[in-house]
C-alpha cells in the first residue's frame, strides 16, 4: 500500500483545519465492553458509518497474509480482528472485514463473534485493493451510509484520527454542549481542536488525512463516492480520488502513522506497534 502523498498532487483538493494532537492506537485490543464511554456516544449517533477493512491480499513480502499476522501476547488475534475491534470501539457501528476465501474460512467466525461483518473477494490479484472496495460496496447495496472509512488492514492509526476524518465529512458530534464536552473530555487532553468540521463550505464527497504535506489513509468516502464502486471498471482508489477533484477535501492530522504501513518483514518497529513484536508471527 502506497502514501496517498506520493502519487496525488495537492491542486484540485481543499484544506480542512489541523486536527491537532491526539491519544496514540492501542496494540492489544481489550474486550469489546472497555469501548463503553469512550467512543459510545458517537457511534449510537451515527448511523450509516461504516469502516471497511482491506484485508484481501496475499502478503507475499511480508512471509504470509497480513489479515492473519498475530496481534498480541499468546495466541493473540488477526490483525484483521484487532482492526475490525479497532473501528467498532471508535466511531464506526459497523465493519466489514474483506479478505479471500481461505481466510474467511480459517477466522469468519471470530470476526463474526467480535461483531465484524466478513465479505469474500474474489477478486484477481491485478485488481487489487480497488477489487476488495469494490465487493464491499455491492455487499452493501443501497444501504444508507453517510460514511465509508477505507483503510488498509496494516495501515493502524490514532483513533481520534479517524474520528476527525468522519466528523470533517458528516459531523458527527454529541447534540449539546454539556454531552459533548463531557464525551471529549474521556478521549484526549486537547479536545476542542480534536474534531473539526467542513461547516464553510460545500459538503466534501470524501475526505483524505494528510501529515508533513503528503497524504494517506484512511480515507473516508461519502456514499457518493463509494457509489462508484458498484459501477464495474473500479479504479484504484487513487485515481478515483483524482478524478472527484474538488470534491476531496484534506485534512491535516498530527499523526504520522497516516503514511505507515507493514510490507516487510525488517519493519522491525511497524511490527512492534502493530503486533507487539520485532518478527512476524501468522495464526495458520
Amino acid at each position: 500500500m502506497d502514501s496517498l502523498g506520493a502519487r496525488q498532487a495537492s491542486s484540485g483538493t481543499r484544506p480542512l483545519p489541523t486536527a491537532s494532537p491526539c491519544p496514540p492506537a492501542r496494540v492489544s485490543v481489550p474486550p469489546r465492553d472497555a469501548s463503553r464511554g469512550t467512543f459510545l456516544a458517537m457511534r449510537e449517533r451515527s448511523p450509516g458509518v461504516v469502516a471497511i477493512v482491506l484485508a484481501a491480499g496475499v502478503g507475499a513480502r511480508l512471509g504470509g497474509p497480513k489479515a492473519l499476522l498475530r496481534v498480541g501476547p499468546g495466541d493473540g488475534m488477526p490483525l484483521v480482528e484487532a482492526q475490525c475491534r479497532d473501528r467498532l470501539e471508535a466511531e464506526s457501528p459497523r465493519a466489514i472485514a474483506v479478505v479471500r476465501a481461505d481466510v474467511a474460512a480459517f477466522v469468519g467466525d471470530r470476526l463474526r463473534a467480535a461483531g465484524a461483518e466478513v465479505v469474500v473477494s474474489r477478486a484477481s490479484a491485478d485488481e487489487g485493493p480497488a477489487g476488495s472496495l469494490a465487493a464491499a460496496a455491492a455487499y452493501l447495496g443501497d444501504a444508507a451510509i453517510r460514511a465509508a472509512i477505507v483503510t488498509p488492514v496494516d495501515v493502524r492509526v490514532r483513533a481520534a484520527t479517524v474520528c476527525a476524518l468522519v466528523d470533517a465529512l458528516i459531523e458527527v458530534e454529541p447534540p449539546n454542549e454539556a454531552e459533548r464536552a463531557a464525551f471529549f473530555a474521556r478521549r484526549t487532553d486537547n479536545v476542542e481542536d480534536c474534531v473539526r468540521s467542513a461547516a464553510d463550505s460545500a459538503p466534501p464527497l470524501a475526505i483524505v488525512p494528510r501529515f508533513a504535506g503528503r497524504r494517506g489513509h484512511p480515507v473516508v468516502l461519502g456514499a457518493r463516492a463509494l457509489a462508484r464502486y458498484r459501477e464495474g471498471g473500479a479504479p484504484p482508489l487513487r485515481d478515483h480520488l483524482r478524478a472527484l477533484g474538488e470534491g476531496v477535501a484534506v485534512l491535516d492530522v498530527d499523526d504520522p502513522w497516516i503514511l505507515e504501513d507493514l510490507d516487510f518483514a525488517h519493519q522491525e518497529e511497524t511490527l512492534l506497534r502493530f503486533t507487539g513484536s520485532r518478527t512476524p508471527a501468522f495464526l495458520r
